[in-house]
C-alpha cells in the first residue's frame, strides 16, 4: 500500500472518529436524566461554588436514588425550589430531620448566604463525585450549538463524502486509462 493511500485512510478514519465523537457528545449532553454507570455529566454555569468548582467546568455527579444518607459538607445537585427544571450544585450546611422528612440547608461556597429555602431530600438528584474537568463545559456548551453541528458534523461528513467521490473518480479514470493503453 502506498504512502498516499495510508495517509488517505488515516485522514478518513480521523474525520469519521471526530464525527462520531461529536455526535455522541452532542446527543448525550442534551439527553436529560441520562446517566452512564450511575454518573451524570453536568456543566457548571455559575461561580457559586468557586473556588471548589470553577465556572465552565464539567463535573461528574453520582446519581442518587432512595435513601441518600447525606451529611453536612457533602456537595449535592438538586432540583431548584425557586426555578423548576433547573439543577443546582451546592454544599450542605445543615441537615434538618423532622420525623420522616429530611431537608437540607445548602449554600454555594462563593455565596455570602445560604439558599433561601431548605431543599427536601426528594429534590436531591446526586452527589458531586469530586471529578472536575476545568473549562471543558465551555467546549461542551459549544458542541450543543448550531455552529458546532455545522463545524463538527456536517462539514466533516461532507469532506468525507467529497473525498470519497474524488478518490473513486480518480480510480475509475485510472482504470479506464489503463484499459485504453492495454488495447493499444
Amino acid at each position: 500500500m502506498s504512502l498516499k493511500k495510508c495517509i488517505s485512510i488515516g485522514i478518513t478514519c480521523t474525520l469519521i472518529f471526530f464525527l462520531l465523537l461529536t455526535t455522541f457528545l452532542s446527543i448525550s449532553s442534551k439527553t436529560s436524566g441520562s446517566s452512564l454507570f450511575g454518573h451524570r455529566i453536568l456543566v457548571v454555569l455559575s461561580g457559586s461554588m468557586e473556588p471548589t468548582i470553577q465556572t465552565g467546568s464539567i463535573i461528574l455527579m453520582k446519581v442518587l436514588e432512595g435513601d441518600k444518607n447525606l451529611k453536612k459538607g457533602d456537595v449535592i445537585t438538586f432540583q431548584s425550589n425557586i426555578k423548576p427544571g433547573i439543577l443546582v450544585t451546592h454544599r450542605i450546611e445543615d441537615v434538618i430531620v423532622r420525623g420522616e422528612t429530611i431537608e437540607y440547608i445548602t449554600k454555594g461556597d462563593n455565596n455570602n448566604a445560604s439558599d433561601p429555602e431548605p431543599i427536601p431530600s426528594k429534590n436531591v438528584v446526586g452527589v458531586y463525585s469530586n471529578i472536575t474537568i476545568p473549562f471543558a463545559g465551555y467546549a461542551l456548551s459549544f458542541l450543543q450549538s448550531k455552529g458546532a453541528i455545522l463545524m463538527f458534523i456536517i462539514i466533516p461528513a461532507l469532506a468525507v463524502i467529497i473525498y470519497q467521490i474524488v478518490f473513486l473518480t480518480r480510480s475509475f479514470t485510472r482504470t479506464k486509462h489503463e484499459k485504453v493503453s492495454t488495447k493499444n
